[in-house]
C-alpha cells in the first residue's frame, strides 16, 4: 500500500497547503509527549502512524501551530481548526483553555452594529441636510447637530444593551454624554438654533429605540427541547458560536476570570444539552428559546463556551479510533525496541 494512502481503505490523502512537515492529510493528529504523529483518514476514520523519524520532525511544527489557535474537546483529545482544509488534533496532556479565554475576553461588536439598514439611510439624509444647513450658518452647527444625535443613539444603545444583558456601564457612556453636551453647547451662543438640537435628540431617540427593538427581535438562540440542535433566530448568522462571541460586547463585558468560572461550570454540567437544562428547566423558564441580551454575563460566557463544542469538539468516529490508534502505536514502539529492552 503506497505510504501516502490510508492503509485501511487505500483512499489517498489530500494535499492540506498548510504543513510542511506533514503536507498529505487534512485531518492530522499528534502526541507531543509521546512523540507520535497519525494522519486521519476523512474517508473511514482510520488512524495511519507516521514513523518515528517523521513524528520527531513534525511535533515542533504541530504544536506551535496548535498553541496559537482557539481549541475545543474533551481531555486528553482537542481539536483546533487552522483552515477549511486542515484540523489538527492533539493527543493527551490537559485541555488548554488561554486561547479560548483570549478569544472570548477579546470580543467585541461594532456600536452601531444592531441598527437595521433603513434607520442607516434616514440618518444619512439628515446628514447632507445638516450640511445644507450650514451653508448659511456656520459649517460648525452641522457637526453640534450631528454630535447630538450620535451621542444620543451611542447612549440609548449602550443602556439598552447594559440593561438587557444586566451588567454596569462604567465609562462606557462618557463618550456619547460627552457628544451630547458638546453638541447642546453650541444653542447658548447662538451657533445652532434650539429647533434643529431639538431634532438631532429626537432622531438619536428614534434610532436608538429603534436599536432596542431590533436587538430583543433577533437575538435569540433555538432549540428542540431535551435536544442539542441549537441555532441562531436572527438574520445573517453565520454560526451560533461566532453569534454568541459576537454578543459579549466589549473587553470591558466580561474578564479572562468570568470564563474560567465558565468552563468549570462547563466541567460540572458535563455538556450542551445540560448547559440548556440548567439555563431553562433549572430556573423555571420554558426549554426551547433563550434571549441572548436577557442574559446575565456569566450565562452567556457559559453558553458560548458550552456551543463551542458542539461544532468544534472531535467527531464521534475520530474520538472512537484513538484507544486503538494509542494501542498499535506501544505495539510498534514495542516490536522497535531491541531484544532485553536495551
Amino acid at each position: 500500500m503506497a505510504k501516502d494512502a490510508c492503509l485501511e481503505c487505500g483512499k489517498s490523502f489530500p494535499v492540506n497547503k498548510q504543513l510542511a512537515s506533514v503536507p498529505l492529510a487534512r485531518l492530522v493528529a499528534f502526541d507531543p509527549d509521546a512523540n507520535r504523529v497519525w494522519r486521519i483518514c476523512a474517508k473511514c476514520h482510520h488512524w495511519n502512524l507516521l514513523g518515528p523519524e517523521a513524528s520527531a520532525a513534525a511535533i515542533p511544527e504541530l504544536t506551535a501551530r496548535f498553541d496559537g489557535l482557539p481549541s475545543a474537546g474533551p481531555e486528553g483529545l482537542a481539536k483546533a481548526t487552522v483552515s477549511d482544509q486542515l484540523d489538527l488534533y492533539r493527543v493527551g496532556g490537559p485541555q488548554e483553555r488561554a486561547a479560548a479565554i483570549l478569544e472570548l475576553s477579546e470580543a467585541r461588536r461594532e456600536i452601531f452594529g444592531g441598527v437595521p439598514v433603513w434607520a442607516k439611510v434616514i440618518f444619512a439624509v439628515y446628514m447632507p441636510y445638516m450640511l445644507y444647513r450650514a451653508v448659511r450658518e456656520p459649517l460648525w452647527a452641522a457637526w453640534a447637530g450631528s454630535a447630538i444625535c450620535f451621542g444620543i443613539l451611542d447612549a440609548a444603545t449602550k443602556v439598552s444593551r447594559a440593561s438587557l444583558a444586566g451588567r454596569s456601564l462604567d465609562r462606557e457612556i462618557a463618550w456619547p454624554i460627552g457628544a451630547i453636551l458638546l453638541g447642546a453647547s453650541a444653542v447658548p451662543f447662538g451657533v445652532l438654533d434650539y429647533r434643529w438640537a431639538l431634532l438631532g435628540l429626537a432622531l438619536g431617540a428614534l434610532f436608538g429605540w429603534v436599536a432596542r427593538r431590533d436587538m430583543l427581535r433577533v437575538r435569540a438562540v433555538v432549540w428542540t427541547a431535551g435536544e442539542d440542535d441549537l441555532s441562531f433566530d436572527g438574520a445573517g448568522a453565520d454560526g451560533i458560536g461566532q453569534t454568541l462571541t459576537a454578543t459579549l460586547t466589549t473587553p470591558e463585558t466580561i474578564t479572562p476570570d468570568q470564563v474560567a468560572t465558565a468552563f468549570d461550570r462547563l466541567d460540572r454540567l458535563g455538556g450542551l444539552s445540560a448547559v440548556l437544562r440548567h439555563l431553562t428547566v433549572d430556573r423555571g423558564l420554558p426549554e426551547g428559546r433563550l434571549e441572548l441580551y436577557r442574559m446575565p454575563v456569566d450565562d452567556l460566557a457559559l453558553l458560548a463556551l458550552a456551543s463551542r463544542p458542539a461544532t468544534a469538539e472531535p467527531a464521534p468516529p475520530i474520538r472512537a479510533g484513538l484507544p486503538d490508534a494509542r494501542a498499535i502505536a506501544e505495539l510498534a514502539e514495542s516490536l522497535d525496541r531491541p531484544p532485553g529492552g536495551a
